[in-house]
């Protein structure tokens, strides 16, 4: 669990920081990355809501270790499409862009270890 909220943090500062050279580039991209990031989740997530129950109540995996899951962030599409939407919905353009990153990235560390553990 430490692994998965060390690597998505991680993950979203990393991106951010990346971002913030397109969206100075390109500053029409933030918007239309929010709105697509945004769909997209809202998609997963009526997926999630319209799944019926698993049936598959084997449980014989190893779980991964702390650094294994950490990586595993960075091949998780949930995880890019959220900390693209959330940086295109939750940062403004401009000089403090990397502040926000940095915020928005402390918000998704700091939540995703309780997140994971329930």
């Amino acid at each position: 669990m430490l692994g998965i909220a060390f690597g998505f943090g991680f993950m979203i500062l990393a991106v951010g920081l990346g971002l913030v050279k397109v969206f100075d580039a390109f500053p029409q991209v933030h918007e239309v990355m929010g709105w697509a990031g945004t769909a997209y989740l809202v998609y997963l997530a009526w997926c999630i809501a319209m799944a019926g129950r698993s049936q598959d109540a084997k449980a014989g995996g190893k779980p991964l270790s702390l650094l294994q899951a950490a990586l595993f962030q960075w091949i998780n599409p949930k995880g890019w499409m959220m900390s693209v939407s959330a940086l295109a919905a939750f940062t403004t353009q401009g000089a403090n862009y990397a502040a926000g990153a940095l915020m928005v990235a402390a918000v998704f560390f700091s939540v995703t270890f309780p997140a994971t553990t329930t």
